[in-house]
């Protein structure tokens, strides 16, 4: 597996996505496999992203929807991307939530990107991400404590409430590890779980 490039890449608000991001880095560097992590924001312009053998790509959903530069280089390497090993990581509040409703609302946020970008990731977990309430402005602060109201989160806005369950996604990456081919594999067949 020593053989394998892999590629984090990340799109972040707050800050949440990028620390799951820097997660996925660390765990895979344990195992021995090398991943190089860039925001979606500060690509290096001599990057080329289609030379690496694995990726995983970690998006936030804000008003249902994942952020456009991410939608972007998804759909300019979608023919790449599904040809190799790929974790797509859909990171929402919503996905704290396991009742039915919020999780339908979660898998179509993830099924419009996949429509939209042409990627059909290997691998796909909705991750819980976290209410930031101290790095919120006035307004959205509003906002976000309405919405955390509605669905069951808290509504404390005097701090921070990561609601990110790093044990079920260490799950997920463990299985993504073993999805990584030998030499002579092939792409495995798409999983999708639910972190």
């Amino acid at each position: 597996m020593e053989d394998h490039r892999i590629l984090v890449l990340y799109g972040t608000s707050q800050g949440q996505t990028r620390k799951i991001a820097q997660h996925v880095k660390a765990y895979l560097a344990e195992r021995g496999l090398a991943a190089d992590i860039y925001s979606t924001n500060e690509l290096p312009p001599a990057l080329d992203v289609d030379t690496y053998q694995a990726y995983v790509l970690a998006d936030p959903v804000y008003m249902h929807k994942h952020q456009k530069e991410l939608v972007a280089i998804a759909k300019q390497h979608a023919s790449h991307l599904n040809t190799v090993p790929t974790a797509f990581l859909s990171v929402s509040l919503t996905a704290a939530h396991s009742d039915p409703t919020s999780r339908a609302t979660v898998q179509k946020c993830i099924d419009e990107f996949v429509e939209e970008t042409g990627w059909k990731p290997t691998m796909v977990a909705p991750v819980a991400g976290a209410l930031s309430y101290t790095k919120y402005g006035f307004f959205m602060r509003m906002i976000m404590k309405r919405i955390a109201a509605k669905e069951g989160n808290s509504t404390d806005t005097s701090r921070d409430h990561e609601l990110t369950d790093w044990q079920a996604l260490d799950r997920f990456l463990a299985d993504f590890v073993q999805q990584l081919p030998t030499p002579k594999q092939g792409k495995p067949e798409l999983s999708v779980g639910q972190v």
